[in-house]
């Protein structure tokens, strides 16, 4: 299937997902000097780039997400260090816990989903606990930006999802995007209520689109009362990272999301269902976020 969008193939093959604690940018061991001594100048404090972390449903959790990419977060740091700036990743924990026996590929015992698809409607059942979660976090990193930074336009910058939680990244996106409330006037409560949430946690009251978001192995929501949010087409930039041997989200299956993005570009890596650490998608992903900060 050839993609709708600019298409980045990586050099190398992807590695295997791997496991790591979190960690923080290192902070540049230069300082420049002023001219004529040689006291060092003082240097601005970094830009503090704030992103929120969506992990898969079903075999992951916050920490397990976390644990998955940091080799990713390590290969990052430096990259941001060199625009003087500090990535700050946010990994919250989704709201449903998975019980044994509901997937036969539990990865750990701490599994959680943001929704679950109800078999019988198609409908995703609790996707408002969900993005209740979502909406305390963007609260919390505006909040956290205001005092730590005196910035009152600040907080999460940008999203990156994985499987469920790519699919989720791109419906915040849509949902932040739009002046208005998409379902304003509709007999869709739920929907209404977590809009309304999220556009007031993120904007404090003003509007606020995020200014990139990153899909890994996503898809497009498939209930029919979920469509609002992509008409008109998602405007966010969003980069789609798609394994074309995946066969948990399959390759036809992440371009239907694709085509729903006004302003997208496409990674396809030769990997199955994981988020790719290997260098040339982390200078791929770094390149594009730099592009819309």
């Amino acid at each position: 299937m050839t993609p709708t969008g600019p298409v980045l193939k990586p050099a190398v093959d992807p590695e295997p997902p791997t496991t790591g604690s979190p960690t923080l940018a290192p902070s540049d061991t230069t300082s420049p000097t002023t001219s004529g001594t040689n006291t060092p100048a003082p240097k601005p404090p970094k830009r503090r780039v704030r992103i929120l972390m969506l992990h898969g449903s079903y075999t992951q959790s916050g920490p397990n997400f976390a644990a998955k990419t940091g080799a990713l977060r390590k290969k990052l740091a430096p990259l941001f260090a060199a625009r003087n700036q500090e990535p700050i990743f946010i990994y919250p924990t989704a709201p449903l816990p998975v019980q044994a026996g509901e997937t036969a590929s539990i990865d750990a015992v701490d599994a959680w989903a943001w929704w679950r698809r109800n078999d019988a409607t198609g409908e995703y059942d609790g996707i408002d606990k969900g993005m209740a979660v979502v909406a305390e976090v963007l609260e919390r990193a505006r909040l956290d930006a205001a005092c730590e930074e005196g910035n009152d336009s600040g907080g999460i910058e940008g999203v990156i999802g994985f499987s469920q939680g790519g699919c989720m990244a791109a419906l915040l996106a849509a949902a932040l995007e739009r002046p208005h409330n998409p379902f304003g006037g509709s007999k869709l409560p739920a929907h209404e209520g977590w809009v309304k949430a999220v556009q007031t946690a993120h904007g404090g009251g003003q509007d606020k689109p995020l200014k990139f978001a990153v899909v890994c192995g996503g898809f497009r929501a498939a209930p029919r009362d979920l469509q609002q949010l992509y008409a008109p087409k998602v405007k966010t930039p969003v980069m789609h990272c798609i394994g074309t041997v995946d066969t948990v989200v399959a390759e036809d299956r992440s371009m239907e999301l694709v085509r729903q993005c006004e302003e997208e570009v496409v990674y396809l890596h030769p990997g199955a269902h994981f988020v790719p650490i290997d260098k040339a998608f982390t200078m791929a992903l770094a390149g594009f976020i730099f592009k819309n900060l």
